[in-house]
């Protein structure tokens, strides 16, 4: 979770949205969930203690840490982990941009994702939630329709397999 003054927190919860609720009425800041990870068979209070320890030089107060966003995750350490079916909920909430700044971390650092992020105000922002959605639900086929429906300049001449490569070039293109 994050909040309006940039600091993030790392912790377990049961229940991550009423966790997120409370901690917004206590602290009179609104708070962002960022990110629901499944654990698999790593006990997650390990996890936490192991992240904390990490973060130690950042800890603000209690589980609040004044660090970026890339320290919290890399320490985490289990970004194969991440749970789609399971956190999918908050991803829909996010801000284009931080589904964006998300699908680039999930992939990797990703040129395209960074283009698209730095130029997201070129793009109707209903475009751009919908392609970071079905990129983050793994969804290229229905991406692939999407785009041939209501952009067909971007993935004209395309075939759905490998087409990705190609509609990212187009887009390039299109912001230069």
């Amino acid at each position: 979770m994050s909040n309006e003054l940039g600091l993030y927190k790392v912790g377990v919860s049961k229940d991550p949205l009423k966790r997120r609720a409370q901690l917004q009425n206590t602290s009179g800041f609104k708070v962002e969930l960022l990110k629901v990870i499944d654990t698999g068979n790593t006990p997650a209070r390990n996890i936490e203690q192991t992240v904390h320890k990490r973060l130690a030089a950042h800890r603000k107060k209690g589980e609040w840490f004044n660090c970026t966003y890339s320290e919290v995750i890399t320490n985490i350490g289990l970004k194969q982990s991440i749970s789609t079916e399971k956190s999918a909920h908050w991803f829909e909430g996010l801000s284009a941009e931080r589904k964006a700044k998300y699908c680039e971390w999930k992939l990797g650092s990703n040129e395209y994702f960074k283009l698209l992020r730095d130029n997201l105000h070129k793009f109707n922002r209903h475009d751009v939630h919908m392609l970071l959605n079905r990129i983050y639900h793994g969804d290229s086929k229905g991406l692939y329709q999407y785009y041939s429906k209501h952009h067909p300049e971007l993935v004209k001449n395309l075939k759905p397999v490998g087409w990705l490569n190609k509609l990212q070039s187009n887009i390039k293109k299109l912001l230069n």
